[in-house]
């Protein structure tokens, strides 16, 4: 069985750990050097649907498995772009502007436009 845990909160303790430090439904899951470092809360819902998808996915024939991998990798891209374009967007209105270079028209391009500069650092077209 292979469970997959999305921890959004590191603990550090300035302690040694102490098995009595545990409250109940926690569980010690990593040791560096001998000495416990991760800590997780898990109710039984959550063990029983890990459960339930180890199970489902042992069930699954090698494309099945493969065609579901891709498309969570497919939203995780998905999810990595949107985030891209926000900072992006968040990098053009805050950067000075300092770095930036002439756009001129491609000879092979005839595009009756004025030469404009362009951001090296952001990407924004400045005028």
């Amino acid at each position: 069985m292979k469970a997959t845990f999305d921890i959004s909160r590191v603990l550090l303790l300035d302690t040694t750990f102490e098995p009595d430090m545990l409250e109940e439904g926690q569980a010690v899951i990593g040791t560096i050097e001998g000495e416990s470092v991760f800590m997780v809360k898990i109710t039984p819902e959550q063990i029983d649907n890990i459960r339930l998808q180890a199970k489902a996915e042992s069930q699954l024939g090698s494309y099945e498995f493969t065609k579901k991998a891709y498309n969570e990798f497919k939203e995780m891209q998905k999810t990595m772009r949107r985030t891209e374009r926000q900072l992006l967007k968040k990098l053009q209105r805050v950067c000075p502007h300092d770095n930036t270079y002439k756009v001129e028209d491609n000879e092979f391009l005839n595009i009756d436009e004025d030469p404009y500069h362009k951001c090296k650092d952001c990407g924004s077209i400045v005028k």
